[in-house]
């Protein structure tokens, strides 16, 4: 015990020692936070704010009753939340099998989904109106709780100031206040009892379309899976009863039935589709009567006004619909097929083919048909067969007939036959061994192929068509920007046009034969595609992404430089080689922006771009370098022009014009039209004559012989006289006639003359030519031949004899 009380204070001291520190320090905090806290009072008005304020509150009161008003009449929003709960319980009883799903068609499940999406969507829009007033009636709430607290702590505040109230004032806030607040606190129950009430139904048809997708997803798996009897079992025809084909009948009307609400939802795309198309008939028509030329991709358009306005009216429209019914989208499925086939027919090349491509119309349209009839998977699977039995023997008959007529051709046509036939044998064999939905899968991912097919032919030939057209109107074609575009507008416009039909067709193939259920789906898919090496993953859509932006860049550097050249260059008289020099840095310039862009936009960390720079100086030092070398000097050409577009140059003894200055190399062509290509560094390092450099003034020199004897005075004026006469010799400098010497035969004069073009020189030089011969024969100067003393120092006595006169 001892020994214990005297080890206390060891203890005691510290804490002693805190609790003084922390009296001493912390007292003055919190006084000063007391102080502050006193300080911070809620600051009310004063007395003579109240009659303003209570007459104020008086007018907002009436506009919050007003919205009350608004959340109370929603009646005929319950009235439409009642009809979809009629329409679900209908559909319920027409789609009662659920334990038996399993084994629905697909064309059921299509349908069922259809129906009960349409529903789910009307009732989520009524449900969002719902929510929306109840949370415009909670605000309310929160607004007006706080102003009846608001008024209550005036009123304390100014009675424990001790100034003289106008209770009655108050009373009478307080009581409008708490009054509106019971109207809040009912009209929110009410919206919460309506909410309550309908949320079943909103239940159910989640559950169902959650059940359904997920079937859909399971169906789509298990397409190899043997789903139906085969044809070659008992089992298959003890299917086919009265009761299968009355269910059908039955369901027959009820898939073809529309909602009540679809026409006051969708009249007005209906309404907006017949007036386009009778616009576009009209205007095609009458396009057709005039003189002016028709766009050879859209003359099949015009054979047929009517189809050509529907197809392309119902293509543009189509996605305005919104949950359209299976019935309504077979039926536009239908007009758009037999438009289709109408202008595809027109666009074919002999009757055959107009007849092959009729009984693919109608064999599409049939199957459609059954599909959203709901026939039943054994009547089905009887179609199916009857379909791939003729078809596959006819088109291999067709293929065989074709190939005997032109045995060292095999195009495309006669490859989509071989293949259409051996997939209908596919199809029958499938549906004769009871692989119901593979054989059905199959037969319409081959007829949906065709469809995309013919409408990616159609639609290139209209977006052809289109731009041809675009490109001929008077206010395009005028256009200096077009101009300096060139002939090469027309073909990249078409070039993009075709790469985005070709990729959107792609994407709906895939749809068609079941790899996704939609667009969206598929792009997504394989956009997030990707291989990964190390750290370092490559995607589809990185890859996509810097290919759309390089050739987006390359197409704007492409405009660029035509609206430069149309708007900056052209109207201050530029040099043909500077404006080649700055389009080309533009150029560079925008591709290396686009590039880095690019990038970017793909994800990629630009840091890693040091490895990527350390390997490309490994492959410089070893095997780039001269590639590094051209692109370097082709820098230098365009910024230093020691040569320039439009030059005429001497190298390696071939005269030409510098056509255009790449990357890597530059083209010159020759005299004769063919075209050399150098390298760049071959222009920076090698000897290279310019003619053309500082200007285009270039000298003749015509070197002349007269024969001995013959007037020198005269032969130096007939030549100055010559070059005077001549209309594109210059007279500064100054054309010289000189003598040059006494050569073996003649007597050498040269003429000396400069012309303005080099371009006209050897054309100029011929004509001088010409005019010193007349003026020499009218003179009777003479131009000698050749002359050579021949001195036979031996020669045979025999052929001297022969020499001899006789």
């Amino acid at each position: 015990m001892v020994m214990s009380f005297q080890r206390q204070p060891t203890l005691v001291l510290p804490l002693w020692l805190l609790t003084c520190f922390f009296l001493l320090f912390c007292t003055p905090v919190f006084a000063e936070s007391e102080e502050k806290a006193a300080q911070i009072e809620v600051s009310f008005p004063g007395i003579d704010e109240i009659i303003p304020q209570a007459t104020s509150i008086a007018a907002r009161i009436n506009e919050a009753e007003a919205i009350l008003d608004k959340a109370e009449t929603l009646d005929d929003i319950y009235l439409q939340l009642n009809e979809v709960a009629e329409s679900l319980k209908l559909l319920e009883e027409q789609f009662d099998d659920w334990d038996k799903m399993t084994n629905w068609p697909l064309n059921r499940l299509l349908t069922a989904e259809a129906r009960y999406d349409q529903i789910s969507k009307n009732e989520a829009e009524l449900f969002a109106q719902l929510s929306k007033q109840l949370s415009a009636v909670e605000d309310l709430h929160n607004q007006w709780t706080e102003e009846k607290e608001h008024w209550q702590a005036w009123q304390t505040s100014l009675q424990k100031s001790g100034v003289k109230t106008p209770k009655e004032v108050f009373k009478k806030t307080l009581q409008e206040t708490e009054g509106l607040l019971q109207k809040i606190s009912a009209a929110s129950m009410e919206l919460i009892k309506k909410e309550q009430e309908f949320s079943p139904t909103q239940g159910v048809l989640t559950s169902r379309l959650a059940l359904i997708k997920t079937t859909l997803r399971q169906l789509r798996k298990e397409i190899f899976r043997r789903n139906a009897h085969s044809l070659f079992s008992a089992d298959f025809y003890r299917q086919l009863t009265p009761t299968l084909f009355n269910n059908y009948r039955s369901n027959l009307v009820s898939n073809f039935n529309l909602s009540d609400g679809f026409w006051l939802q969708n009249g007005w795309i209906i309404v907006l589709q017949l007036i386009c198309i009778v616009a576009l008939s009209v205007i095609l028509s009458q396009r057709r009567r005039r003189p002016k030329p028709i766009s050879e991709d859209w003359r099949f358009l015009f054979k047929y006004p009517l189809s050509g306005a529907t197809f392309i009216t119902l293509a543009a429209t189509i996605s305005l619909y919104e949950n359209t019914p299976p019935s309504w989208r077979w039926l536009l499925l239908t007009i758009a097929t037999i438009s289709g086939t109408i202008l595809i027919a027109a666009m074919a090349e002999n009757e055959r083919r107009r007849r092959i491509i009729l009984a693919l119309a109608v064999v599409y349209l049939l199957s459609e048909a059954l599909k959203v009839s709901g026939l039943p998977t054994p009547a089905y699977q009887l179609y199916d067969v009857l379909l791939c039995a003729l078809a596959a023997p006819l088109c291999l008959l067709i293929a065989r007939r074709r190939q005997k007529q032109e045995p060292d051709r095999f195009g495309v046509y006669l490859a989509s036959l071989y293949t259409i036939s051996l997939l209908a044998m596919i199809g029958l064999v499938t549906a004769l061994l009871g692989f119901a939905t593979l054989s059905i899968h199959l037969i319409d991912a081959v007829l949906g192929t065709i469809i995309v097919m013919f409408m990616v032919k159609m639609t290139i030939h209209l977006a052809d068509g289109g731009i041809t057209e675009f490109l001929r109107l008077n206010w395009v074609r005028s256009r200096q920007f077009v101009l300096m575009l060139g002939l090469s507008t027309a073909d990249k416009l078409k070039t993009l046009a075709r790469i985005i039909i070709l990729f959107e067709a792609c994407l709906y193939i895939l749809i068609v034969w079941g790899f996704y259920a939609d667009v969206d789906e598929a792009s997504s898919a394989l956009l997030n595609l990707e291989y990964t090496i190390g750290e370092f993953s490559l995607s589809v859509y990185m890859v996509v992404m810097v290919a759309v932006v390089l050739y987006l860049t390359n197409l704007i550097s492409w405009i660029l430089q035509a609206l430069t050249d149309a708007h900056y260059m052209t109207p201050r008289k530029m040099d043909l080689g500077v404006k080649t020099a700055l389009k080309r840095l533009l150029h560079y310039a925008l591709f290396t922006v686009g590039f880095f862009v690019a990038v970017s936009m793909a994800g990629l960390d630009l840091q890693k771009f040091t490895i990527i720079a350390g390997a490309l100086s490994v492959g410089i030092g070893f095997g780039l370098q001269n590639i590094v070398n051209n692109f370097v000097s082709g820098l230098i050409l365009l910024f230093e022009r020691p040569v320039k577009v439009g030059d005429t140059i001497n190298i390696d003894d071939q005269w030409g014009t510098i056509t255009r200055i790449g990357m890597r190399s530059t083209v010159f062509e020759t005299l004769d039209r063919s075209e050399i290509i150098v390298p760049n560094s071959d222009l920076i390092s090698q000897k290279v004559t310019n003619w053309t450099f500082t200007s285009n003034v270039s000298r003749i020199v015509l070197v002349v012989g007269v024969a001995y004897g013959s007037p020198l005075d005269k032969v130096l004026d007939i030549l100055m006289r010559v070059a005077k006469e001549h209309p594109d010799i210059l007279d500064d400098p100054l054309s010289s006639a000189i003598f040059t010497g006494f050569g073996e035969s003649s007597i050498d004069f040269e003429l000396r003359v400069w012309i303005t073009d080099i371009n006209k020189r050897l054309k100029a030089k011929s004509e001088l030519g010409q005019a010193v011969d007349r003026y020499f024969r009218e003179e009777g100067i003479t131009i000698p031949f050749p002359q050579r003393d021949l001195h036979l120092r031996s020669i045979d006595g025999h052929i001297i004899d022969e020499l001899k006169p006789t």
